[in-house]
């Protein structure tokens, strides 16, 4: 999942890459069929996750999808994230409002937010508006 701007042009340069590679194997002429097909499959595979990805981001990013309301407890540190996305809220400003570094966001996500106290876990909810308490 992609949680930030850093991480949606990363991906974007990389799927560039990979959509390169892929021409360059496909006009390639090798004797090793069978390698060759899996080595496009194998491209073709992380292309699709990389489009998906970026796309998922995007449409978050700019409010052509929403946040589910319903959701499970153990779902919630992936809605926490998208539902950050979604606001318009970049890891910095979430810090920010949270009265933390920007690392501790990074970490919080990159953790799934665990070793989060769940009075800090809920702040992070209210900022964003996602109902946890009706979960606990």
């Amino acid at each position: 999942m992609i949680t930030n701007d850093d991480q949606c042009r990363i991906s974007s340069d990389q799927l560039t890459k990979l959509k390169d590679h892929l021409k360059l194997t496909l006009e390639q002429n090798r004797n090793d069929h069978w390698i060759r097909s899996i080595e496009i499959d194998a491209i073709k595979s992380q292309i699709e996750e990389l489009e998906s990805d970026l796309t998922h981001y995007k449409m978050l990013k700019s409010g052509e999808i929403s946040v589910s309301q319903s959701h499970s407890f153990q779902s919630l540190p992936k809605i926490l994230v998208q539902a950050r996305i979604a606001c318009g809220m970049s890891q910095s400003d979430l810090a920010s409002q949270l009265g933390i570094t920007v690392k501790k966001v990074q970490q919080y996500e990159d953790s799934d937010y665990s070793g989060i106290s769940l009075d800090h876990l809920i702040k992070v909810a209210h900022l964003l508006k996602v109902d946890v308490l009706s979960h606990l």
